[in-house]
């Protein structure tokens, strides 16, 4: 695999490339906090059939970060320019959890881009929260506002974000964080009818993050789906 660089947008991407000519192509999309290496496992399998192309998404691995808040529609715009870019229109795309999420979007908006749309538990429809959940957030902000009341009031608030948050959040860029926050409350459900190019759903039967529920309710959703539970 060669490592290759463009740029998209004055945005500097980074990505990995086999340069296999004469076959068919799979593009791959990683998850939250991942990189280009994540689905290694999976593309080395690939590699002496299929040309394979693994990218870093903008604020991940190599590429470059957003310089402001981003959700997937943006997200979407910079792979749909890549895959301009490389003249690839028509390749097979293997996206997992956040990367399931824009290749979903994607195809939905632009189905001409690909011939295959592979997902790992993507994080396409937003998560059905308990009211425990919602009495944290509550909680939370609630704490949020106090803290900016006393002597110190941004320490102490930097100081609740890294005891509340999930690790990816606590490991994210004050940038990145914002971000996080947004995709994690996009829901694409009402996206699935535009969905006209096969999808095979692949999904844990115990993932905590995105209950096997969701695969489910997608699969419903899409007419020309598979599903795969994984025990």
């Amino acid at each position: 695999m060669e490592q290759k660089s463009l740029s998209i947008n004055n945005l500097h991407l980074s990505y990995i490339d086999n340069n296999k000519q004469g076959c068919p192509v799979v593009l791959f999309l990683h998850g939250w906090g991942a990189d280009k290496y994540n689905m290694k496992l999976i593309y080395d399998g690939l590699s002496d059939s299929c040309r394979i192309i693994s990218l870093d998404l903008p604020g991940f691995g190599g590429s470059g970060e957003p310089e402001c808040e981003w959700g997937t529609p943006e997200y979407s715009e910079i792979v749909s320019g890549f895959i301009d870019v490389l003249g690839i229109n028509g390749c097979a795309v293997v996206g997992h959890s956040f990367g399931g999420k824009i290749a979903f979007y994607t195809a939905a908006l632009k189905p001409q881009l690909f011939s295959n749309i592979i997902l790992i538990a993507p994080s396409v429809l937003r998560n059905r929260r308990s009211p425990v959940y919602y009495l944290k957030v509550w909680s939370y902000k609630l704490m949020k506002k106090l803290c900016m009341l006393t002597p110190g009031g941004k320490r102490r608030v930097e100081a609740l974000k890294s005891k509340s948050g999930s690790e990816d959040y606590k490991n994210a860029s004050p940038v990145m964080r914002q971000i996080l926050v947004r995709i994690v409350n996009e829901d694409f459900g009402y996206l699935s009818s535009r969905i006209v190019k096969p999808l095979f759903l692949y999904w844990g039967d115990r993932d905590a993050a995105l209950p096997v529920s969701m695969a489910y309710r997608l699969h419903k959703s899409v007419p020309d789906s598979g599903l795969f539970v994984v025990k």
